[in-house]
């Protein structure tokens, strides 16, 4: 017959009983509402107000908005020569637009050597141009 009055029987049972309230709080606290603070007062964890909530999701927006713009790339060559502006050193920086950008893809051979190829000219790249190899112009 198997002895239950070992001690690890016993605490894993208080640890239970005494863990099950905190869980049920917890996932009210969740199925309420999906965003939380911290109280300035009680240092915890609370909802947020409807207010809050709102002023939260508009700074959220914003946030987007100008991230957005920041990483817009220009489509025509004026709309690039927009975005120019001078930096403190003298040099002129500016977006370049779409027409002039180029993507390059690396892979990896099973041999361990690394290929670049360019998206827009991959058929007269030759298959095996190496890392470092420049392309031909």
């Amino acid at each position: 017959m198997m002895s239950f009055r070992k001690p690890g029987w016993m605490l894993s049972g208080v640890l239970c009983v005494a863990c099950l309230p905190a869980l049920a709080v917890a996932q009210e606290a969740a199925t309420s509402s999906s965003k939380v603070g911290i109280d300035p007062v009680t240092g915890k964890l609370r909802p947020l107000t409807d207010a809050e909530s709102a002023a939260l999701d508009q700074q959220a927006a914003s946030a987007a908005r100008s991230s957005a713009a920041r990483t817009a790339v220009p489509q025509t060559e004026s709309a690039a020569r927009a975005t120019e502006r001078r930096l403190p050193n003298g040099t002129v920086a500016r977006k370049l637009p779409a027409t002039q950008m180029s993507s390059l893809m690396a892979t990896r051979q099973a041999d361990g050597r690394i290929v670049i190829e360019h998206s827009e000219d991959a058929d007269t790249q030759p298959a095996h141009a190496e890392h470092g190899a420049l392309p031909h112009e």
